[in-house]
């Protein structure tokens, strides 16, 4: 490859998202049997449930509602 080209490729990749471990998200087959489990065994029958860690989430800055779990 010339330079030129990578250079490019350089050029390009900063642009791209970067997966850092705040990037990594619990696979929805995961998060449902946690899910169902926490309802069997938890008081949160009614309750808004909010899934914090998902790609491109902003657990920092999302608005919560009441009693979320």
């Amino acid at each position: 490859m010339g330079k030129k080209m990578q250079n490019y490729d350089e050029f390009v990749e900063k642009f791209k998202p970067k997966k850092t471990t705040d990037d990594c998200y619990t696979p929805p087959l995961v998060y449902d049997a946690v899910l169902s489990w926490a309802k069997q065994h938890l008081d949160i029958v009614g309750c808004p449930v909010v899934r914090l860690f998902y790609p491109g989430g902003d657990y920092e800055n999302h608005l919560y509602p009441e009693g979320a779990w």
